[in-house]
């Protein structure tokens, strides 16, 4: 049985959850049918994902005039397409998907593009002819129906939409629900545009005025935006209320040292760690990002509250709700965890497979 030869473009291989996604996609396809070969447009950033042995791992070293970036990683990236012959490109995020489109469509080799994020946030007149001219790939991976619609019609129409997986090792440990819970954790790059910590940091001043007075928010990350929020917490005068622990290797392995996870996005694809959160029975917060990732995975109220974004009063309204009733608590922590089955790393690659085999040999009978 001939294997199929997969290339995967990435802008990087670094923490966030668009690299974290293709690493999944290229480790776990089956290794008698697929040839997964990743592509790395800066070398100089690092690897930060653990690829497995059967990987082959190429990249640019450098890309000599400023200018002309773009221009030179299209055609290194087309160079090695011509050598590696493949038979489908698979890119994540927008400037991979714009550059595999192209060097796909020149070359004759199908694309699939993922969109990771919230296509909504960027509507300016260059981000919407990209995603004109990517109607020119084979398929496309969305996480939501939301973000799907900001495409070609013709495009939808070849597409699928699936979700990320549950892939940490949730498995290993249960959480442990306390009686009394005070600990709110935080996993997220310090980026306030997207992530909005200072909502978080405004939600514990609020809940500290209205007597909660130990309560901690712990955050994991770092990022541009974390000096702009510890000057937030100290001008708010609540440094005893929030714990700024940096960047950490696992963070799952310290939410079972939390009570309650947060997030507070404004836009966000599929929250990995919120699906990390839920799976060990971690009861959760959230707001109703954009377009529609916190939502697909939360029932509000019953395996997590769902709240509205931007909202600061509702958000601190949430969180006490939970601290003051522990028992429901943990019935939205137990409810949870049934996304264990439903994101199950197996199903999620199968449907992976069973998308890229179609449109390969589409491609080839077409």
């Amino acid at each position: 049985m001939k294997k199929y030869r997969v290339l995967f473009l990435t802008e990087n291989l670094g923490y966030g959850g668009a690299q974290k996604m293709l690493t999944f996609v290229a480790n776990n396809l089956d290794r008698a049918k697929f040839e997964s070969i990743i592509f790395n447009q800066n070398v100089s950033c690092g690897v930060h994902r653990d690829l497995g042995a059967h990987i082959v791992l190429l990249g640019h070293e450098k890309y000599t005039k400023r200018g002309l970036r773009r221009l030179q990683e299209m055609v290194a990236f087309a160079r090695t397409v011509k050598k590696v012959k493949p038979d489908l490109i698979i890119s994540f995020l927008n400037m991979p998907n714009f550059i595999a489109t192209i060097v796909g469509k020149r070359t004759k080799v199908p694309v699939i593009i993922s969109e990771r994020g919230d296509p909504g946030r960027n509507m300016d007149r260059i981000s919407v002819l990209m995603r004109r001219f990517e109607e020119n790939a084979a398929g496309a991976v969305f996480q939501t129906e939301g973000a799907k619609n900001y495409y070609p019609h013709k495009l939808q129409a070849r597409s699928t939409i699936i979700s990320n997986p549950v892939v940490e090792r949730q498995q290993e440990k249960n959480f442990e629900y306390k009686n009394r819970l005070r600990n709110i954790a935080f996993v997220g790059r310090f980026e306030c545009v997207q992530k909005r910590q200072d909502l978080a940091i405004r939600a514990i001043k609020k809940m500290k005025e209205m007597g909660y007075l130990d309560v901690r928010l712990n955050f994991y990350g770092s990022g541009p935006d974390e000096e702009k929020c510890k000057k937030l917490v100290e001008n708010l005068e609540i440094s005893d209320n929030v714990k700024f622990n940096g960047k950490v290797d696992n963070p799952i392995d310290y939410l079972f040292y939390d009570d309650i996870y947060l997030i507070t996005s404004d836009y966000e694809g599929i929250p990995n760690s919120l699906i990390e959160a839920m799976a060990i029975g971690m009861p959760v917060v959230a707001t109703d990002c954009t377009p529609g990732g916190a939502k697909l995975l939360i029932q509000n109220g019953e395996n997590g509250v769902l709240v509205p974004r931007g909202d600061i009063n509702a958000i601190a309204e949430a969180l006490i709700m939970l601290i003051d009733r522990p028992d429901a608590a943990r019935q939205i922590g137990v409810q949870a965890t049934k996304i264990l089955e439903t994101y199950r790393p197996d199903k999620i690659i199968s449907e992976w497979e069973t998308y890229i085999t179609r449109i390969i040999e589409g491609s080839k009978n077409g």
